[in-house]
């Protein structure tokens, strides 16, 4: 089924305060969330526990978009390297679309001096390795589930690569 493939991202920052503050962040958007919704029902939103003892954060973002959404734009090509065989352009069909929305930036920033600003560059997805100190950027929102009730969503937008240094050892 087209629709549920994704791509998806799980980082953790190991007990380091930036990404606990990060977690204590999204905890307030969802206690924002709570608020704005009044009697509606809100699924609970947890961090991530697949890096126990440390919290972390995922977030995806669909391949395709379908239904009513999907009628009103055209499909956008895939990125080479997030589609090199034309396995996923071959999913596209009448009402399941690619859009903007579900393309994701994959990229590696770069300076060559403390001084200089940072550059981005394009990368494929195959180039990020566990241990790399990444930025990721997402959305997050709400979604109303079949059941009626609603629940907090983080969109994976891009993923960048600040440090490598970690994953390179033994590489080189």
């Amino acid at each position: 089924q087209p629709l549920y493939l994704r791509q998806h991202v799980g980082i953790t920052g190991l007990g380091l305060a930036y990404m606990t503050h990060a977690v204590e962040n999204l905890h307030q958007i969802f206690a924002s969330f709570q608020r704005t919704l009044n009697q509606e029902e809100l699924t609970p939103w947890t961090s991530d526990n697949s890096y126990q003892p440390f919290e972390g954060v995922t977030a995806n973002c669909r391949y395709f978009t379908a239904g009513t959404n999907a009628s009103t734009r055209q499909s956008i090509p895939f990125q080479k390297d997030i589609d090199p065989e034309g396995v996923l352009r071959q999913m596209l069909q009448d009402g399941i679309v690619h859009k903007e929305e579900n393309a994701v930036l994959y990229m590696k920033a770069s300076k060559s001096s403390p001084n200089l600003k940072w550059r981005y560059s394009n990368i494929s997805p195959s180039s990020f390795s566990i241990g790399d100190i990444v930025e990721i950027q997402f959305t997050v929102m709400n979604i109303r589930q079949k059941e009626g009730n609603y629940k907090m969503i983080t969109v994976l937008k891009s993923l960048t690569v600040l440090d490598d240094s970690i994953s390179m050892v033994g590489i080189e």
